[in-house]
């Protein structure tokens, strides 16, 4: 791996994620690829990178998505570019994204964020940088990429279950669970439940929480909801029961990561 030069910040965590700040450095020109993805977030200035011999330029309020194998290098930058970036292990982030089906292959390389300043500003107002506050990153932009790209094309899912999957983000349907699930689909639950795994690789109900606790974290940053009230919404009987396979899941616990972000909703 090429790391780039910085001069605030870079976090490796153990397993599956680095963090990196950049502000006014030069940016590796050395033409490369590497075996995870990586998220690059323009806060100010701009850079052109060469990325699979198209050249491709990323301006401030952008996010650059990079996908194992990709060649790429910078070749020219403003003198006030600031970025961060995060590396994700390739199964890190194929589990994440696995939930919104979509297909990484022929993928937008930029995108418009135009919040991607605000969400730089709530990571760093955390006391402490640790993996959660890595998935907490990569579930947001992940978010953003995967809702502000039309053009994100999931292949050899049926369209039932795409359109479906989709409508079971909302909230008012994830309250509701399976059967919602169900009606949306218009398939029978055993059918369902064998078109989830073959497409998403989790069990209905696995699948179901899976997205339940991706929309917590959004609403934990979006709203000043109570953790409770949050688990409630989405339809968990028991908050205790949400508690613990929230922190199963992201090794952190509701009310600690509510009250991390307290004061860093969105504008």
């Amino acid at each position: 791996m090429v790391e780039y030069k910085f001069n605030r910040l870079c976090h490796k965590s153990e397993n599956n994620y680095i963090f990196q700040f950049v502000k006014g450095n030069l940016l590796t020109g050395i033409y490369h690829s590497h075996d995870f993805y990586e998220l690059i977030c323009f806060l100010r200035g701009e850079g052109t990178q060469i990325v699979n011999d198209e050249k491709i330029v990323a301006k401030d309020k952008s996010v650059m998505l990079l996908i194992p194998g990709d060649k790429h290098c910078f070749v020219s930058q403003s003198d006030d570019i600031e970025i961060f970036s995060l590396s994700v292990k390739r199964e890190e982030f194929e589990l994440l994204a696995s939930v919104y089906g979509a297909s990484f292959e022929k993928h937008p390389t930029v995108f418009a964020f135009p919040r991607v300043s605000k969400l730089y500003e709530i990571y760093r107002e955390h006391k402490s940088i640790s993996e959660i506050n890595h998935k907490l990153l990569l579930s947001t932009l992940l978010h953003a990429y995967v809702h502000l790209n039309d053009t994100l094309s999931p292949t050899g899912i049926p369209e039932a279950l795409l359109s479906a999957a989709e409508e079971m983000k909302k909230p008012e349907n994830l309250k509701n669970g399976i059967p919602a699930f169900v009606a949306l689909s218009n398939y029978s639950q055993s059918h369902l439940a064998r078109l989830v795994k073959k497409h998403f690789g989790m069990g209905l109900k696995q699948y179901i929480n899976e997205l339940r606790l991706l929309r917590a974290y959004d609403d934990f940053i979006w709203t000043n909801e109570s953790a409770e009230a949050i688990a409630e919404n989405l339809g968990f009987s028991s908050y205790s029961h949400f508690y613990r396979i929230f922190k199963e899941r992201f090794s952190v616990s509701p009310s600690a990561l509510k009250n991390g972000n307290a004061n860093g909703k969105y504008e």
